[in-house]
């Protein structure tokens, strides 16, 4: 059976074989798929909390849970790291729906502004003037 030197979870190093370097990387990936689930919870909670829209909360949190996923420090360090890491992960996502919907309420109130202007414009046409 083919063999691989590794690393293991314990920090200690060895041969696996093949089999168990797939039970080593399934059993790292349902630790992280677990921390990942447990997350999505608290992000959910602080995005709601601060934005009171329950879609804007749900993009903030799936936001949140992917800059998770890509932050090793999120798998490795300790509980109470990874809770500070959650938190300030799901307060700027959430920061940044806030921006985003601010940003497409702006560009809505522009654009019924136009269309009022042009409207205003087509039954008020200005008289030219001479000088």
């Amino acid at each position: 059976m083919p063999q691989t030197f590794v690393n293991t979870i314990e920090g200690k190093r060895g041969w696996l074989s093949v089999g168990e370097e797939r039970e080593k990387n399934r059993l790292l990936a349902e630790m992280e798929r677990t921390a990942l689930e447990e997350a999505e919870i608290t992000c959910y909670r602080v995005a709601y909390y601060l934005l009171h829209i329950e879609d804007a909360a749900v993009r903030a949190a799936r936001c949140a849970l992917l800059e998770l996923a890509r932050d090793d420090r999120f798998f490795d360090g300790p509980e109470s790291q990874r809770h500070k890491l959650v938190k300030a992960a799901a307060i700027k996502a959430s920061i940044s729906e806030k921006q985003q919907l601010l940003l497409r309420k702006q560009a809505r109130a522009g654009a019924a502004e136009a269309a009022a202007t042009e409207s205003d414009a087509a039954r008020f046409p200005l008289r030219q003037t001479a000088r």
